[in-house]
């Protein structure tokens, strides 16, 4: 299965620190993180996220992704 990409952007001018991912609830068993991003993204420093979804059975799927990092916002 193709990938769904997701791009994180550190926009401010310190370090984003404790960057994480997780897939939560519903069917997280049907998605797939294809690797954590780097724990620090230094200012105007991006990364890519791949998530793989493979379904389970048919019908609707659906699950969260968490992003956690030291962002206040």
């Amino acid at each position: 299965p193709q990938p769904r990409q997701f791009v994180f952007k550190n926009t401010g001018t310190g370090n984003l620190t404790g960057l994480s991912v997780s897939i939560v609830g519903g069917q997280s068993a049907d998605f797939a993180l294809e690797a954590q991003p780097p724990v620090i993204l230094a200012p105007g420093q991006s990364t890519t996220l791949n998530v793989f979804f493979t379904p389970g059975a048919t019908g609707l799927r659906q699950s969260s992704l968490r992003v956690s990092s030291n962002d206040p916002v």
